[in-house]
């Protein structure tokens, strides 16, 4: 439980280490919360960059035919933070379930994103995270400026039930990135979380 009226900046982010399952049982106020997701957005990011635009079909999906997404994301995002050619599988992607190879993997996403190909392995990473923190830092000073605490995750922000359901917490979303990018992004998840919290 987090109670608006103690969260400063000197408070560990404890709930970014709660695993997703459990992140509906956090109460804000003793509140139910919603979680707000910014769908893939290290995709969105560099399609911007190219002045391209990443269409309706998930970015990861698109690599397999839905297949294996967690781990075409995880090869996707390794090739944007490598500043060479990867010719060799990452240690922490796991291909034991697939049936290619690294340089099959690596070929698909490729051909998968020839609109940005020239921006994997030139080691953008860093720079995208860059971005990404000023977005963060767009939507949670749009809620302090309410003295509104929105707990940032990754990519995803947890705050009051109230500011999902007004449609707050997605507008911020949407000028956050237009402000960073100057353009759009297409889609936002969101999640009313409907666990209710029971005092003692």
């Amino acid at each position: 439980m987090v109670h608006s009226s103690k969260v400063d900046a000197s408070i560990v982010t404890w709930w970014q280490n709660v695993p997703s399952e459990y992140r509906k049982y956090i109460t804000i106020d003793e509140k139910r919360t919603a979680e707000f997701d910014f769908s893939q957005l290290n995709p969105h990011l560099l399609y911007h960059r190219n002045y391209k635009q990443l269409g309706s079909e998930d970015a990861y999906d698109r690599v397999l035919d839905g297949e294996h997404r967690k781990v075409v994301k995880q090869a996707f995002n390794a090739m944007v933070q490598a500043s060479t050619p990867l010719k060799n599988c990452p240690r922490d992607i796991d291909l034991s379930g697939m049936e290619m190879n690294w340089p099959e993997l690596r070929d698909r996403i490729l051909k998968a994103h020839k609109p940005i190909a020239d921006l994997f392995f030139d080691g953008v990473g860093n720079h995208l995270q860059f971005m990404d923190s000023n977005i963060a830092e767009g939507v949670m000073l749009h809620f302090a400026g309410m003295d509104a605490p929105a707990l940032p995750v990754h990519d995803s922000f947890i705050l009051h039930h109230a500011y999902g359901e007004s449609g707050e917490v997605e507008e911020a979303m949407h000028r956050a990135f237009y402000n960073e990018m100057d353009g759009p992004i297409s889609k936002i998840d969101k999640e009313i979380l409907t666990w209710t919290y029971r005092k003692g």
